[in-house]
């Protein structure tokens, strides 16, 4: 990947507060057994973050485990789904802030 230069300061600091937002909604619905509102909620701070979230030299898989997760969620099997969702946004909150530093 090419670097792209880094977002304004206040673009990057909405993109993590609301992937931030997103991940912590998807957690308070897992905790609550609904993983089907906590998938989509996860999807909403993967969006949040955008695509440059990870410096050019990291290897990131996040995006292959995303599309695998949507699998499961295709399947109805929305608790496999949303847990590795919610590692792959974890995954991409800390690339983000490792590049944004």
């Amino acid at each position: 990947r090419r670097p792209s230069p880094p977002p304004p300061v206040e673009t990057a600091r909405a993109q993590i507060a609301a992937a931030r937002a997103s991940l912590a909604a998807a957690e308070r619905h897992w905790a609550d057994g609904d993983y089907r509102a906590a998938y989509d909620a996860t999807l909403r701070g993967v969006d949040a973050l955008g695509r440059d979230y990870a410096k050019p030299t990291t290897k990131d898989d996040t995006g292959l485990h995303l599309l695998l997760a949507g699998e499961p969620a295709k399947a109805g099997k929305v608790i496999d789904a949303a847990e590795e969702a919610m590692e792959s946004l974890r995954a991409r909150i800390a690339q983000y802030e490792a590049r944004y530093r």
